[in-house]
Order: C-alpha cells, then structure tokens, then sequence
C-alpha cells in the first residue's frame, strides 16, 4: 500500500495519477487504479524480459534480477528517502504553556497483564511532569488481570506508585457479556473515571521521557488541536524483533503515515499514543463506538473523517520510548493480531489473493540471496557463462546492498540499530506464513484473549444503573452516540 501511495506522488507520476483522478470519486481511487497500472506493467516486463531469456536475447538467470531491480531501488531507497522524521517532530518543552492554563490533562492508561513494565510506565509517567493533581491526573486501569497488574498499580504503601496522589488506579469491571475488543473496554472506564479537559490515551508499553508532557501539549494547543496523534519511538531490544523486521515493516512504515496524516491526505491514527479534546472524544463516541473493533484507532479515525474532525499528526521521538515484544512467540502473536484483524472483515477471495501475495513476496526477497552463492560457485569453477555469472552475481549483490542501504537509512532517519539486517530472507518467510495463516484462518489470540469476533456493532449501551452494577466506582454520566 505504501508503495502504491508513493507512487501516485512520486515526481515522475503526477500527470497520469491526475488523469486517473479525475476518473475517479475520490483520490484513493486513482492510487489503486496507478498501482494496478504498475504491476501489470512489472508483471508485462517480467514476462517479456523472461521469454526473451528464453529465447537467447537475455539469458534466464538475468532476467528476473534485472525485472525486480527498479522495484527494490523504487521501494528501497525513493520510499524511504522521503522520510522527514524532523518536519514533523515535536520540540521538546519543560514547562508548563500558558495557553493550558487553567486545564486539567489526563493520561490514560489500560492494562492487562503488564506486571513486567507497568511499574516503569507509571514512574515513568509520573516523573516526567512536575504538574501537581489540580493539573494533572494519571488514571491507569486494570482490565480483569490475571497477574500481578492490579497489585502493583494500587500499592500505596511506602514506595507504591500508589503513593503520588496523582495516581488514579482503577479496578475495571466485568465486560458483562459485550462483545469487548482489545484494550477499548479498559480505555473506555478510564474515560469515565478521568476528570480531566484533555484526555491522553496511551499504552502500557509507552515509556514518557521528561517534559513528555508538556511537549504534547504545546504542541497540541500551538495548533489548537481536537485530536493528536503521535508516532513513538519504537524501542526495539530483543533479537526477535529484528528477526521479524520490525524496524522497517512497523518502526518506518508507521512513520511515513505522519506527514500524510498532518496534512488530512491519509485517514491513519496510532494506536499507542492520542491527544483528544474532551468534548470532541465525547462527540465521536469514543472507544465504545468502535470497542467491537481490535484496530480501533483507524476505525476512530474514520469517524473522526467522517464528522469532519481534524485530525493533527506528529513525531514525539525526543519525548517517548515504545517497547513491542519480549520474545519470539510475542511478536508472532502481537503481528498476527494486527494482521488477522485487518483481514477478518474482508472477503474470502480477498484473502486468498493475500496467500498469492505472500508466496511472490517470498521469492522476491529471495532471489538475490539465492542467486548469488549460485552465481559465485558458477563462476568459481567455471560450469557457466562467466559474463552472465559475473552479470548475475552483481545484480543479486546490487540488491542485497539495497536491503544494507535501506537498514542505514532508518537508522540515519529513526535510529533504529543495524542489528541483524541480513536475515531478510527469514523475515520474508515469517511475514508470509502469518499473511497465510491469517487468510486461511483470521482468528488470534493476544495475552490469552481472543481478538476477533463476529459482532459488527459496538458494545451495547449501558444505563446508568447498569453502569452502576459493572463498575461501582463509575458516576459518570453515560455518553450517548
């Protein structure tokens, strides 16, 4: 999709991405239309160049190299390249602005089973402002958690987080039977205990630097925002998430939304971390409007389009360190969740074009790797051609170098770590056996809960003495949508 997106902006296609928009009823339209355009061509390419192989005029071993090579370069160094991380980034502040006198800001936080990092969250949180309770408010819900979650976020005993009278933990109520996804339940009582005029959603696994706070803020009000969205830094530490390729398919990706995002060209939100006004949280419905969803920050967005609400992007790198996955068996889990929700609402066909998709991307990142250890031996003891050896062994090592360049690029633009670019090969296999296992059977499970379901309607709405009966704590009034 971002390659399509990237093409219809590229310098060299705004003629004929104008032409086909004008086609069409809106821009989206004309991307696709380009982005069929562009792989029919390849695949037109492909075949011709490949027949002529065949046929002599190009020999077989260099054909397909030569076919993928203006994709990698296009994808590789023209897609990335556009990544202006600091356009968009916040500046870092320390105090408090003056336009958010007077406003009390809460940071709101689910958790379910986060008893490995929700201590340094809410520390972190905590010591990253020094706004006294009339200001600031951290309201950290625990979700039904079967470990030490519920323990560790009310201990108000002598070095408790508890202790700072800002902290607001709150014990989260039985789903009740409604059909609850993901964090939404959580998320939702959180809004109903938090008092204050700006609210924060932020995950468990978001870590808040000093001046985290007052950074978003000055940003948020220099803008006179309803709705921030911000891309963290993605704190990548374990060697599955390097194995899995997060920093380029998670880490960069999500950061070439953010220009496109700011300037409403891209309906995207992140999930980790969002700055809302109250009344505009309240006039969407919030996280009970879209609590049947798992990837409900992109359905909130929808609504938010849809009720005109602009929605302001930004990079927040200076002020956030988010940390993914422990280990290997989270990061398959935590992708396939993503992956599943993503597929589940589409239809049958659609997937299976999914699986098509996932075996040409396997031996499209496979070739070069292939192809040159073969092309090396070859030539080594002479069993082919040495000038079309020679030529296929530079073309594969061309695009292995690409996959080394692309890797240095988000390190000089995100920071992320070299670590392991070299096992792309493995990545592409994992991502396509989750792209398959999620066509064939689009059902995951996160943290020991389900993530899809069948219900196609948020949760339903409680009165108030129902309300009252699941969470005993709540007097909010219920906000209708």
């Amino acid at each position: 999709w971002f390659l399509l997106d990237y093409s219809r902006h590229a310098a060299c296609v705004p003629p004929m991405s104008r032409a086909l928009e004008a086609r069409s009823d809106r821009p989206v339209h004309g991307a696709i239309l380009l982005g069929v355009t562009f792989v029919l061509s390849g695949a037109v390419a492909w075949l011709v160049i490949t027949v002529a192989g065949v046929a002599g005029a190009v020999h077989y071993s260099v054909a397909p190299l030569l076919c993928i090579l203006p994709v990698n370069i296009v994808f590789r160094i023209l897609l990335f390249g556009r990544l202006r991380v600091s356009a968009n980034a916040i500046p870092l502040e320390q105090s408090w602005p003056k336009s958010a006198e007077g406003v009390k800001v809460s940071v709101i936080v689910p958790a379910y089973n986060e008893e490995g990092c929700i201590e340094r969250t809410c520390r972190a949180a905590l010591s990253s402002t020094s706004a006294g309770p009339d200001r600031f408010e951290l309201v950290v819900v625990d979700d039904q958690s079967s470990d030490r979650t519920w323990e560790i976020i009310s201990d108000d005993s002598a070095g408790g987080v508890a202790v700072d009278p800002r902290m607001v933990p709150v014990r989260g109520g039985s789903r009740d039977g409604a059909d609850w996804k993901g964090k939404n339940w959580a998320v939702w009582q959180g809004f109903l205990k938090a008092t204050g005029d700006v609210l924060i959603f932020m995950d468990g696994d978001v870590i808040l630097q000093n001046g985290a706070l007052e950074s978003l803020l000055h940003r948020f009000f220099a803008r006179d925002s309803v709705w921030l969205t911000v891309c963290c830094f993605s704190d990548f530490k374990t060697t599955a998430e390097y194995i899995f390729g997060l920093p380029i398919t998670v880490g960069v990706m999500q950061a070439l939304a953010v220009p496109r995002v700011d300037l409403g060209q891209q309906v995207y939100a992140y999930g980790q971390l969002n700055v809302f006004r109250r009344q505009i949280y309240e006039q969407l419905g919030g996280h009970r409007a879209v609590g049947h969803v798992v990837a409900e920050s992109h359905e909130l967005a929808k609504l938010a389009v849809a009720a005109n609400v602009k929605i302001d992007a930004a990079f927040a790198f200076a002020q956030t360190r988010l940390e993914w996955y422990t280990d290997f068996h989270d990061c398959w889990q935590g992708q396939l969740k993503s992956i599943c929700a993503r597929l589940k609402p589409k239809p049958k066909v659609s997937r299976f074009l999914v699986v098509a998709f996932a075996i040409i991307y396997v031996i499209f990142l496979w070739l070069p790797w292939v192809m040159l250890p073969f092309q090396i031996v070859w030539l080594i003891d002479g069993s082919s051609d040495d000038a079309v050896a020679l030529c296929s062994a530079a073309l594969a090592g061309i695009q292995i170098s690409l996959v080394f360049v692309q890797r240095v690029l988000a390190r000089i633009k995100c920071g992320y770590k070299l670590q392991l670019w070299y096992v792309e090969p493995l990545t592409a296999i994992l991502v396509a056996a989750m792209l398959i296992r999620a066509a064939v059977h689009p059902q995951a499970k996160w943290k020991s809960r389900s993530t899809s379901g069948s219900n196609k309607q948020p949760p339903r709405m409680l009165t108030a003495d129902g309300l009252k009966s699941v969470l005993p704590w709540s007097s909010a009034k219920v906000v209708p949508v």
